[in-house]
Order: structure tokens, then sequence, then C-alpha cells
């Protein structure tokens, strides 16, 4: 399997060069710019490949577009430089090699021997940083990293390809929970917005969206935005998102679980793709 992916990906990758990977051993992690998990795994990833011919292990990226503005190879790119990848990363743009792969979620590691043989997957931040602490602890190598996040993570789709009903939205809620998805609720809209495919935009002079949110980290996948796009606020409180990536802000952090209200004032035109709650 391996060689068909070395294949596959060879000299169209969007940086980096898999030319010399073959008989080495692989790491293969599939990610997402627009992912929560996989942005909180760049880290780890990065540590791996800066041992080099140290660890005996090479690797490589495959990014996974989730939405249709990350299947840009000029997105993907900027992406890449933002975060300083020292790695191959390839542009699946069809997800061929996730279906070869029979991924079901994002992140996801593959180790493959020498050989090409598959010896190990990684479902989930918690195994993959295992992994990551064994290889440096018999390499003697320092690993500070800090400790992943290990909770369920809710991701409410807006748009109507995955999520639900403009019309529904537009609900007044009158303070009663009109849906409950674990950490978001109650997801209410005012105003005047479109739904497309894949988001909801807001149009003419703008609207508003408010939730309730019970955890310790509240994300959200935006597009199109800028520091006079939206006001958020939390209990009424203005708060300065804090950007994570060129689509993923994060609206608050916590060290423990609160309740509160949640609210996204748009004051022109922006493009909400969905809320992570965790």
């Amino acid at each position: 399997m391996l060689d068909l992916i070395i294949d596959r990906i060879a000299g169209h990758t969007v940086t980096g060069d898999v030319g010399e990977f073959k008989g080495k051993r692989i790491l293969v992690a599939l990610w997402s710019y627009a992912n929560a998990d996989s942005l909180d795994a760049l880290e780890i990833l990065q540590f791996l490949a800066g041992l080099g011919a140290e660890s005996g292990i090479s690797v490589i990226g495959i990014h996974i577009a989730e939405y249709d503005f990350q299947k840009s190879s000029a997105n993907l790119l900027k992406e890449i430089e933002r975060q300083k990848l020292g790695f191959p990363v390839f542009q699946d743009t069809g997800n061929e090699l996730w279906g070869l792969l029979n991924a079901t979620s994002l992140p996801a590691y593959y180790l493959f021997d020498p050989s090409g043989m598959m010896v190990m997957e990684m479902n989930s931040n918690n195994e993959f940083q295992e992994f990551a602490l064994t290889i440096a602890n018999n390499l003697g190598v320092p690993f500070h990293t800090k400790m992943l996040n290990a909770g369920k993570v809710d991701q409410i789709y807006l748009g109507s390809l995955r999520g639900r009903n403009l019309n529904d939205l537009q609900k007044p809620v009158d303070g009663k929970i009109s849906e409950n998805t674990g950490t978001i609720s109650g997801i209410t809209l005012r105003g005047e917005w479109i739904q497309n495919p894949e988001s909801i935009e807001s149009a003419g002079k703008g609207g508003e969206i408010t939730f309730k949110f019970w955890g310790y980290e509240l994300l959200a996948v935006v597009r199109s935005m800028d520091a006079d796009s939206a006001t958020f606020e939390v209990e009424n409180r203005v708060v300065q998102p804090r950007t994570l990536s060129s689509n993923l802000i994060q609206i608050l952090k916590r060290k423990d679980k609160t309740s509160v209200s949640v609210k996204i004032k748009a004051n022109k035109n922006i493009e909400i793709y969905s809320l992570i709650g965790r």
C-alpha cells in the first residue's frame, strides 16, 4: 500500500519531496487545517519530522479538504507556510488516499515499515502522543508538548449539505433549548442570513447568531473575516477570538468546563461554516 501512496503523490506534493522515501519507515498523517484536533497535533508531527534520520521515521502529510475553500493549493500552501511545516504535504482533493486508507475521521496516523507494510494505525491524538513519547524516550530526546485534547468534540455544521434548514435556525428559542448536541445548544439566527451548501453568510445589514455553550473550548470555522467583520460576545462581554489557522478561530478557552451564552454579531458579510465545542 505504501508504494501506491508514494507513487501517487511523488511529484505532486504542494511542498516537499517524497522521491527518496521508499524503503524507509514512513508515518503518513491525514490532517486538515480547519480541523481543531489536526492543528493540536502539528507540533508533534513537526517534532518527529525534525528528528530525521535519528528516529528512522519520515513524515508525509496528506491534507484532507473538509470544505471547498480548502481544495485550493494556494490556500493550503499559505497555511503550510503559516504553520512552518517541515515535511512534505500532498493535497488529497478527491479523497483518493482517504479511501485507500479506509479513513473514517481526522486526524489519523499510519506507520509503515521499510517493506511498505502498515504496522500501526492511530485514530486519536492520545495514541499519537504516546507513540511520539516512546520514540523520544528510546532516543533519549527531550519531548515537550502540551497534553492534547482527549475529550469529545461536537461540531455543528451550518450549511445545507451537512447542517439543518435555515428556517429552523431562525426560529426564536425564547430561552428554551431547541436542540441539544452536547456542548452547543439552542442555536438561533436573527437578521439577514443566506444559507449556502457549506456555510451561512450574513447579508444586507448583517445579523446575529446566539447559542448556549457548555465546555472549556469553543471554536468556529469561518471565511472572509477581518477585525471589523464580526463582534463576539460571551455572557454579554466582548471577546477577541484567537486565530489558530487561516479559517479556524478560538472564541474562548478556559481551564474548567463552564456554561455561557454566546453571541456572534455579523457587522458585514462573513461566512460561518461550523461551530466546534469541546
